[in-house]
C-alpha cells in the first residue's frame, strides 16, 4: 500500500514538473488559479491561461483520491471550475478550451457539468526531418506571398476563404472573427513572418500555410494549412505540405508536428502519404460567454 501511494505521489510530482517546464517555455502566467483544500491539504486546482485573440486554455488537476472520494468532492470541483470560467470571461475571454485525454471521463464529466461542450477529438501527428518519396510538379504561374503589415488583410481574407466548408473544427468558424484568428495563430509557438505564406496561382490566392517554430527550438509546428474552397481537389495540399517540409529541412529541425480534426479524413490521408505518424489523441471541449 505504501509503495502504491509513493508511486502515485512520484507520478504527480513528475506531472507537476513537466507542466511547470511547459508553462515556462510557453510564457504562461500561472497566477490565475483557484484551488480546493480539505483539512489544510491541497486536493484540486485549476488555472486559466489567456492567449492572444481571445482564446483561453483551462488546465485542472485530477482530484487526489487518496484524500477524498469523487462524489463528495464533485460540488467543490464544480464551484472551482465555474469560478475559473467566470473569471476568464470577466477578463474578456471569447473562447475557453480544455484538452483532455479521450478516456479521461472524470475531467470530461466535470467540464460538461460546468457548461463546456464537446468540440471534437484532435489527432497529433509527427514527421521526422527526412527525405520525402512524394514528388510533384509545382502549379503553373505560382508565387508565395509572405506575411507582413501590408499583407495582413490578405491573410485574413484567404484564411476566411479556406474556412468555407472546412472539415477542421467547423464549429469554431462563427465563434471568433478573423482578426482574433490571426492573433491566435501568431501566439502559437515563436511567430516568424517568413514562415507564413499565401500561395498565389494565376493571379489569385488559393491557399495559406502558417508555420511556427516551437519554443523548445527543435521542431516546427504546422499551425494552419488551408485551401480555398473553389481550389480544392487539385493537389495544392501536397504542394503546401511539401513547402512546410522544405522549411523544416532548411532549418535543420528535428521534424514537423501538427494537430488535425479526427473527422477530417482527407487531411489524414494527405499526412499519412507524407509519412506522418500518430503521437496521441486529445478531446477538445469549449465554452463561450453567455449571449448578452
Amino acid at each position: 500500500m505504501f509503495t502504491d501511494r509513493q508511486s502515485q505521489r512520484d507520478q504527480v510530482q513528475q506531472q507537476i514538473h513537466t507542466f511547470k517546464r511547459f508553462a515556462t517555455q510557453a510564457g504562461y502566467d500561472l497566477q490565475r488559479q483557484v484551488v480546493v483544500e480539505q483539512a489544510g491539504q491541497l486536493i484540486h486546482a485549476a488555472c486559466f491561461v489567456p492567449n492572444e485573440g481571445g482564446t483561453t486554455f483551462v488546465f485542472f488537476s485530477q482530484p487526489d483520491r487518496l484524500l477524498c472520494d469523487r462524489e463528495s468532492l464533485a460540488p467543490y470541483c464544480q464551484e472551482m471550475l465555474r469560478d475559473i470560467i467566470g473569471w476568464a470571461f470577466r477578463e474578456g475571454t471569447k473562447l475557453l478550451q480544455v484538452l483532455i485525454e479521450s478516456d479521461d471521463h472524470s475531467r470530461r464529466d466535470l467540464c460538461l457539468a460546468c457548461g463546456f461542450s464537446p468540440l471534437t477529438d484532435l489527432i497529433y501527428l509527427y514527421r521526422d526531418n527526412g527525405p520525402c518519396a512524394l514528388t510533384m510538379a509545382p502549379p503553373k504561374n505560382y508565387r508565395w506571398i509572405p506575411y507582413d503589415d501590408s499583407t495582413h488583410e490578405l491573410f485574413k481574407k484567404v484564411i476566411a476563404q479556406t474556412y468555407e466548408e472546412s472539415l477542421d473544427c467547423p464549429e469554431l468558424e462563427s465563434v471568433r472573427d478573423m482578426e482574433d484568428v490571426v492573433k491566435a495563430h501568431k501566439a502559437s509557438g515563436e511567430f516568424d513572418p517568413k514562415y507564413w505564406n499565401v500561395l498565389w496561382v494565376d493571379g489569385q490566392p488559393v491557399g495559406v500555410l502558417l508555420l511556427s517554430p516551437l519554443r523548445n527550438g527543435d521542431m516546427m509546428e504546422l499551425t494552419y494549412m488551408g485551401i480555398c474552397k473553389k481550389n480544392r481537389g487539385h493537389g495544392l495540399g501536397l504542394f503546401l505540405l511539401s513547402r512546410a517540409l522544405r522549411d523544416v529541412a532548411q532549418m535543420s529541425l528535428a521534424g514537423l508536428m501538427l494537430a488535425v480534426d479526427k473527422r477530417n479524413a482527407p487531411a489524414h490521408q494527405l499526412y499519412f502519404r507524407f509519412g506522418f505518424t500518430e503521437l496521441f489523441e486529445r478531446s477538445v471541449l469549449i465554452c463561450v460567454p453567455p449571449a448578452v
